[in-house]
């Protein structure tokens, strides 16, 4: 038998030349099969890699802003926009002492 990701993705069974055309698939204990392909299409993101995305996009953004296409440009922004935004989302809010510091340093 295969493991239920290297059956459910197409790309696996290709490679691992699977065919299963004209088969019957018996899958023991499909009570895992939900949690199988939640897993298979899910992926984790952290503040940081958001924020390493976000940095790259705008180095992109940069680098090559004269060379792309309006829409294309446009596209980067919004992307760039989205990253940051579930950055923000991701990053937990300042403790009440870490917000007053912030503040402080701003009127300086």
């Amino acid at each position: 038998g295969l493991p239920y990701p290297s059956l459910l993705n197409s790309a696996t069974r290709q490679a691992l030349g699977v065919r299963l055309g004209g088969s019957v698939v018996l899958i023991d204990e499909a009570h895992n099969l939900i949690d199988t392909i939640n897993e298979m299409h899910s992926v984790t993101l952290s503040a940081r890699h958001l924020s390493e995305c976000s940095a790259q996009l705008a180095q992109y953004e940069e680098r090559y802003s004269g060379r792309l296409k309006p829409s294309n440009r446009t596209m980067v922004r919004r992307l760039l926009f989205v990253v940051r935004a579930l950055r923000k989302a991701l990053t937990p809010p300042r403790t009440a002492n870490g917000a007053a510091a912030a503040a402080a340093a701003v009127e300086r």
